[in-house]
């Protein structure tokens, strides 16, 4: 009679109860490690997709004026469908003048670039966004006058001409 509580069976049974279970476990296992090495290395089984970038806001200009700094409020509408999007932002000229040192963007109410991420060094900021049909972009450059941003936002759309 056994007397442990939880465990029926002897010890016998308590041990082919236990060596099923392991085989069990490890055939699993073994299928699905198998699974996923046919997934991956099985070229017919991967779908890739093309993306075509579409600019879906700017390029705009944002400069720095004379007088205290002002936050540009734009109001844009985009179309539904893309996977990601991207914002771009270029910091000065193509020939690294007229840097902006300090600003602050806003997408939707939300911060997409702070004061500590721009310097005279810092020439491109690119982030990953999320958008809505109708969005607000607001900017507040901080940094000396005649310093500019140029801002765009891109969409990346699944090509479904490419065949």
């Amino acid at each position: 009679m056994d007397i442990t509580p939880g465990f029926p069976g002897t010890a016998k049974e308590m041990r082919l109860h236990a060596r099923l279970w392991h085989d069990m476990c490890y055939s699993l296992y073994s299928r699905l490690f198998i699974l996923l090495l046919i997934t991956l290395f099985s070229p017919g089984l991967h779908a890739e997709v093309a993306l075509v970038q579409e600019t879906l806001y700017g390029p705009e200009v944002f400069t720095r004026n004379t007088g205290s700094p002002v936050t540009e409020v734009r109001d844009f509408s985009i179309p539904g469908g893309a996977s990601h999007y991207v914002l771009r932002i270029q910091n000065g000229s193509t020939e690294d003048e007229n840097l902006i040192s300090s600003a602050v963007i806003r997408l939707n109410g939300a911060d997409v670039a702070v004061q500590n991420e721009f310097n005279q060094n810092v020439y491109q900021i690119q982030k990953t966004v999320n958008l809505q049909e109708n969005n607000r972009l607001e900017v507040k450059l901080n940094s000396i006058p005649s310093s500019f941003i140029v801002i765009n936002i891109i969409g990346y759309y699944p090509d479904l001409d490419n065949d």
